[in-house]
């Protein structure tokens, strides 16, 4: 293998997860900065069970991907049958590997089994 890819794969290897979470964190900020959400939409956050909902969805989805990125770091073997799984999840469920996606899953399952 050349040396360039291998070093290329090896930076990878180390950095990926880490520069991938700052990517999405900047992706998931974005509507702040540009406006797209003001503080008058976060005053009314509050007075919304779906929003309240949202708020709790987020933060389990959150604690779970911080326990589950130091399990990864503890078991790396455990990386294969994630991506398998994820793979079986977009391919037979319509599913997305994206970790907000997730909260926001979340809240629509909840939601949709309160209206039962």
């Amino acid at each position: 293998m050349d040396q360039g890819i291998l070093s290329v794969i090896l930076f990878l290897d180390e950095h990926a997860i880490k520069i991938g979470v700052i990517i999405l964190t900047i992706g998931i900020l974005t509507p702040f900065v540009s406006g797209k959400i003001t503080l008058r939409d976060m005053e009314n956050l509050l007075r919304s069970p779906v929003a309240i909902l949202a708020i709790l969805a987020g933060t389990l989805t959150v604690t779970l991907s911080g326990k589950g990125l130091g399990f990864i770091s503890d078991n790396p073997s455990v990386v294969a049958g994630i991506v398998l799984g994820s793979v079986i999840g977009v391919a037979f469920f319509k599913g997305v590997p994206i970790g907000p996606m997730t909260a926001a899953g979340i809240v629509a399952v909840i939601l949709s089994l309160m209206k039962r």
